[in-house]
């Protein structure tokens, strides 16, 4: 059952849905036979922002995001400006 935030550095409480990002693992079965056992994770809001989960060698682990895909980073850097040209549609349904 999910409590806190998977990151072990923090204390974050899990209470909502809708706060953090949840992850749903599923494990590979080991033989025709076996059921794949679904588990779920959860980072915070903050945590969310500059980490995601991997898993390596069948345990789940924190990653940091690549610094391009961080919400973080797509707010401090500026965004280019479009040339008017390529914001209008040339094309007709």
């Amino acid at each position: 059952m999910l409590s806190k935030c998977m990151n072990p550095a923090c204390a974050a409480k899990f209470r909502y849905l809708h706060e953090g990002k949840l992850f749903k693992v599923q494990s590979q079965p080991a033989g025709p036979e076996d059921i794949p056992k679904v588990e779920f994770f959860w980072l915070c809001n903050d945590c969310s922002r500059k980490l995601t989960l991997a898993v390596c060698e069948g345990e789940v682990t924190t990653r940091f995001l690549p610094e391009e895909l961080s919400p973080a980073s797509a707010l401090e850097k500026p965004r280019p400006r479009r040339s008017s040209f390529f914001s209008r549609s040339f094309f007709k349904p």
